[in-house]
């Protein structure tokens, strides 16, 4: 092993071949000593020696999941770091991994810590394959041993840059040497690669209180056991009930006005991938699931009596029109009326419809189809899609023009006998379209969807600030729970959802006004009172031009939010028996008014992310700089057609992340002597382009 008396010149890599290891300390390796170093007098390892350099190398392959890969080096270097340390406060002969990761968990927690990032990936590498990595060895260091490892930590942390670095002069003061052809001078970078994280605008949680009481035991039971977050759960239970309401009965917020609301609503459940949204939306929408598999159960059940009744009534159908044939041959032979009693009752054959199945929702249907289900079911649909971002794109699609402003309309659930026009069928009127919608999407393809559509003078139609029931909440903490489900409250919920199912305005005490063609409710006094202080001070929001475009867009949705929200949770409350049919409560409008604040935050934290926070595409292009030249231009990257690259304004922004973040270094290159334009040309930090050169 080596020591503090070995002589420098067997330290030195220029002045003496590096010893195997084997003879070092007996384990197998192709060296001491990092293999991606620069040779450097500077390096010394007397003080701590790694039993299997491999071995740690490894470490650094396990954690790639986690971190990107060229902070292999930070987390050797934290490793370094940490055995160091141990090795300076104890007289430790051999440190073992479970001691490192101890180390490192201190040095994380301390607030004082430069990169707590690192040092938690490198424990979380420890903690993977702590039993398949051998012992540290070390010998106690001198007093200065410390000092000696954290400056190898930095010489790891800087890797290459030294061996790219030019001697500088008064000319090439600044830049660290030469690349590209021709060659470019390489500025110099003075900071290390950042992770590229960006943090999310905070949002409030969703407060138990908020949840319809039927509903409460129920979502709060299902968000634990999956360790999901409950918002995902409770949105699609809202939007699910409000379908089922649908036109049944609608709301006039003003106390005079005929302005109508209709509840049903639009939700989207935002997410990264592994976040549970689809399993907690299907938690969400299983009472209406439940209704759909009774539906065709009881569909099958009647067919057969269904299908019998048929036969019956075109059996008499045929012999009526037997009968009136041979009575059109003997002219006068029965009076005129019972001609016509026999022709109405031939003609029933040709208007026989098959048993009917009763439908709840969508999934995946044109809007011609969709028109079809929309006239069976007056009181309208729920469209759910599991990615919305597949729904959104097919309303681009060639020959699906129209498509878009269908949904639009739909969308308010009051449009009726609207034309659906198409040259490759024949025209047909939709006479009812109330249609509620739900689905889950990624941050980053919504974020590209609202930058393009904020920059689309096509797509500035208020598609987006539609889905009024946006949430994008944190992820949940894991915490393991096993145990089974409340079935009570679960059974709560589902009569809930049958009695909706099943009523008529009048069990819900609404009245078909003069001019109105659906009952409707409006607020009792106090709740108006709550409704009329909310409603002007959004207004007096809306027209102080205080919030951004497309802030201000989403925010004009709540008007009929708050309302469509204050009736359907009066409507859940009187199907729970815990509220009185006729207008809508106190407690129930204070419940929607608290939803709209909430919401609104959410809403913000998704418009941040699409503007200010999406490092979708910076870190896209993070990981295929490789891939580029050094020095590369911003059209290069444009050229090269990446998702969520393929436009200036996008490249823009990830190169500007990627710059502030240390991996890239703008330089703009002034004309020759032959005279030009000046060039925006942008350099890869030295340390990343280690892999690249390895790779070749």
């Amino acid at each position: 092993m080596l020591d503090s008396t070995t002589p420098p010149q067997a330290r030195n890599n220029d002045a003496q071949p590096q010893q195997s290891p084997e003879s070092l300390n007996g384990q197998h390796g192709p060296q001491i000593g990092p293999p991606w170093l620069p040779p450097t007098e500077e390096i010394t390892l007397a003080q701590i020696v790694i039993n299997d350099l491999t071995a740690i190398r490894a470490i650094t392959q396990k954690v790639k999941p986690l971190m990107r890969h060229h902070f292999e080096d930070e987390i050797c270097a934290a490793i370094f770091g940490a055995a160091s340390t141990i090795a300076t406060d104890s007289s430790a002969k051999e440190i073992s991994p479970s001691d490192v990761a101890r180390q490192l968990e201190e040095n994380a927690d301390d607030p004082n810590t430069a990169n707590p990032e690192i040092d938690r990936a490198a424990l979380d590498a420890l903690r993977r394959i702590a039993d398949k990595v051998p012992g540290i060895i070390t010998d106690k260091p001198a007093g200065a041993a410390k000092k000696e490892a954290l400056r190898l930590a930095g010489l790891i942390q800087r890797r290459h840059e030294t061996a790219l670095e030019e001697p500088k002069s008064a000319q090439n003061e600044g830049f660290a040497g030469f690349a590209g052809s021709p060659p470019y001078e390489i500025p110099e970078f003075f900071n290390a690669p950042q992770l590229l994280a960006w943090p999310l605008r905070p949002v409030p949680p969703l407060k138990p209180e908020m949840l319809p009481e039927a509903f409460r035991r129920w979502i709060i039971d299902s968000s634990e056991r999956m360790s999901a977050p409950i918002e995902f759960i409770a949105v699609a239970a809202l939007t699910s009930a409000a379908s089922l309401g649908g036109r049944t009965v609608g709301i006039l917020p003003h106390p005079y006005d005929d302005w109508l609301v209709i509840p049903n609503l639009w939700a989207a459940n935002v997410g990264r991938p592994g976040t549970k949204k689809t399993p907690a939306q299907k938690e969400g929408l299983r009472p209406l699931k439940t209704l759909v598999a009774e539906a065709i159960e009881a569909h099958n059940a009647n067919r057969e009596s269904l299908e019998a009744e048929n036969l019956l009534l075109k059996a008499k159908a045929d012999a009526a029109k037997s009968r009136l044939a041979s009575c059109l041959k003997k002219p006068n032979s029965i009076p005129e009326s019972e001609l016509r009693g026999l022709a109405e009752e031939a003609s029933r054959a040709d208007k026989l419809e098959p048993p009917k199945l009763k439908r709840y929702h969508v999934s995946d249907s044109t809007v011609e189809a969709l028109v079809e289900r929309l006239k069976e079911n007056a009181r309208g649909l729920l469209l759910e899609r599991d990615e919305l971002m597949g729904w959104l794109r097919s309303l681009e699609k060639q020959g699906r023009e129209g498509d878009r402003p269908f949904f639009l309309e739909a969308f308010n659930g009051t449009a009726e006998n609207i034309p659906i026009d198409r040259i490759s069928r024949e025209s047909f009127i939709a006479p009812h379209c109330c249609l509620s919608l739900i689905g889950t999407i990624q941050p980053g393809p919504l974020s590209r969807h609202v930058r393009s559509a904020a920059g689309s003078d096509a797509a500035k139609d208020g598609l987006i600030s539609r889905f009024q029931l946006l949430v994008y909440p944190d992820a949940k903490p894991y915490r393991r729970v096993d145990r089974a489900p409340d079935r009570q409250a679960y059974e709560r919920a589902l009569n809930v959802f049958r009695w909706l199912d099943s009523m008529k305005p009048e069990t819900a005490g609404a009245t078909l006004e003069q001019f109105q063609t659906v009952p409707t409710l409006r607020f009792a006094p106090d709740a108006q009172q709550l409704f009329n202080e909310w409603f002007d001070a959004l207004e007096t929001r809306l027209t102080g031009a205080t919030e951004s475009v497309l802030m201000e867009e989403h925010l004009s949705k709540y008007r009929s939010l708050m309302p469509s929200l204050a009736l359907l949770f009066h409507l859940i409350a009187i199907a729970d028996g815990k509220g009185e049919r006729g207008p809508i409560s106190y407690l129930a409008t204070v419940q929607a008014a608290a939803w709209c604040e909430f919401l609104e935050e959410h809403a913000r934290r998704v418009y941040h992310c699409a503007f200010d926070g999406d490092t979708a595409g910076a870190e896209l292009l993070g990981e295929r700089l490789s891939k580029l030249d050094n020095p590369f231009t911003p059209r290069d990257v444009v050229k090269k057609g990446w998702e969520g690259l393929k436009t200036p304004e996008d490249t823009e922004r990830a190169l500007d992340y990627l710059e502030e973040k240390h991996w890239i270094k703008q330089h703009e290159q002034l004309p020759n002597e032959k005279g030009g334009r000046p060039s925006l040309r942008y350099f890869i930090h030295p340390a990343l382009l280690a892999d690249k050169e390895t790779a070749r």
